[in-house]
């Protein structure tokens, strides 16, 4: 696997919904200053809750995920999706 070519489009690269194109900076300029109310940086890095515990992200990299399995699994909820579970 080579984690520096990604076999999947990047977000930067697609227009989004209604647009034809992509936009030309998709990235908020305060991004990085935004607020959490739940969580916060430690000083050694990472992040934890407000008390004090440590939180963990099982983050895969995103080229050990096979995007079109996922594609139909989202197509086939949407598919069969419920009222009952819309309201959930």
């Amino acid at each position: 696997m080579d984690i520096r070519k990604p076999n999947y489009p990047l977000w930067t690269d697609i227009p989004y919904a209604g647009e034809k194109n992509p936009p030309n900076n998709p990235v908020e300029r305060f991004a990085g200053t935004w607020k959490t109310y739940f969580i916060r940086r430690c000083k050694g890095g990472g992040f934890e809750t407000l008390d004090g515990r440590k939180v963990r992200f099982e983050i895969r990299h995103p080229n050990t995920i096979n995007w079109e399995k996922q594609l139909n699994v989202v197509q086939n909820e949407l598919a069969n999706i419920t009222d009952h579970r819309i309201a959930l």
